[in-house]
């Protein structure tokens, strides 16, 4: 995973990753996919430490989400995976944006499935 860790952060342009450790995640925000997903907390040389979101993600995702990192979309994480050819789960690494809260946002969002309910 340091390796993936460190793909990210070249593309953030944060410098050497340093270490890793598991990083705390609640049920909520696995989401319903069923895949694999942890937070882990990284540790860069320089000491700057932030979480990031490592998922085991379809080859879709995976190319979707290196597509929109690469446009430099602001409203998608960035993301980075060493694999984008086989057809398979494959692990990856994502931008943790899950400390950052948009109220109107999140009232759209339950808006959305109070809707798929009924």
């Amino acid at each position: 995973m340091i390796i993936i860790a460190q793909g990210l952060a070249e593309v953030l342009q944060r410098g050497k990753v340093r270490h890793l450790e598991q990083g705390f995640m609640t049920d909520a925000e696995r989401g319903w996919s069923g895949a694999d997903v942890r937070r882990i907390e990284v540790t860069y040389e320089n000491g700057q430490k932030e979480s990031v979101i490592f998922k085991e993600a379809a080859l879709k995702e995976r190319m979707t989400l290196k597509t929109l990192t690469d446009q430099g979309h602001r409203n998608t994480p960035a993301a980075f995976s060493l694999d984008l050819e086989i057809d398979e789960p494959r692990w990856m690494a994502i931008e943790d944006l899950g400390s950052v809260k948009s109220p109107l946002l999140h009232v759209i969002w339950r808006l959305c499935t109070m809707r798929r309910k009924a």
